[in-house]
């Protein structure tokens, strides 16, 4: 619960989030400039796995600080008391790709689809590999 717990940093007349699964983007709209405490406080809330400050040349919708949750935590932009709770829902999404259970599983059937695992296949390879099953050129970028 995302308002909540910013409301207990005592920052929350100055930022607001918008948080949906996994990830949330918090935007600071009145001064002083206290980024990079809220950020150093989210960090040690122990409830995320990677918090980033803005930089420049991200996107201009992007948060001030864009905060992605530790496994098995569910965010959202709730106020409500107490700042955890049980979550509606375990299935979520914007979650960073590097713990395996993460990780895209893709599915074909049909006519030319070999029948068994491909493994782990990089993303990048896929354009190929459904490119070759249409009979069609790969785009030039594929791997």
């Amino acid at each position: 619960r995302m308002t909540r717990l910013l409301a207990e940093l005592g920052t929350s007349v100055r930022w607001r989030a918008y948080a949906t699964g996994n990830v949330a983007h918090l935007y600071r709209f009145i001064d002083p400039d206290d980024t990079v405490e809220v950020a150093r406080r989210l960090a040690e809330s122990g409830y995320f796995e990677k918090i980033e400050v803005r930089q420049p040349g991200w996107h201009r919708n992007s948060g001030d600080v864009i905060a992605w949750a530790a496994p098995g935590t569910v965010l959202s932009p709730s106020d409500a008391a107490p700042v955890t709770a049980e979550p509606d829902s375990y299935g979520q999404h914007g979650a960073l790709n590097m713990h395996r259970e993460m990780h895209t599983v893709l599915l074909a059937f049909g006519r030319g689809v070999p029948t068994g695992s491909l493994g782990e296949v990089p993303q990048t390879s896929i354009a190929r590999f459904v490119a070759t099953l249409l009979g069609i050129q790969p785009p030039a970028a594929a791997q």
